[in-house]
């Protein structure tokens, strides 16, 4: 599953082994295994900066329906831009039909 943004700011969020579930998630590095998160500016041309190990994030999957296929959350997370910079993600939110 991947949750993004359609404007030009970019925000992903992956998930990749175990599928989706309802709980609380560390956002880590891709190559974990488990919820990952990047921040794309100018589709990655600009910036592509992820969520990192000894940074984790947090996803939290609230709503996780079969019957209605809706996935509901919220997450927060911080990236290192190309200078250093740490850019705080918080307050995330998102309601997904699948």
């Amino acid at each position: 599953m991947m949750i993004s943004d359609l404007g030009q700011y970019f925000y992903h969020v992956w998930i990749l082994k175990g599928g989706v579930k309802e709980g609380a998630f560390p956002l880590t590095t891709r190559i974990s295994g488990g919820y990952s998160a990047k921040y794309l500016i100018g589709g990655s041309r600009l910036l592509d900066a992820r969520t990192s190990d000894e940074t984790p994030g947090l996803l939290t999957i609230t709503r996780f329906d079969l019957q209605e296929f809706i996935v509901s959350g919220t997450f927060e997370f911080a990236v290192k831009d190309k200078e250093g910079n740490t850019l705080n993600f918080t307050e995330g939110r998102f309601d997904l039909k699948f």
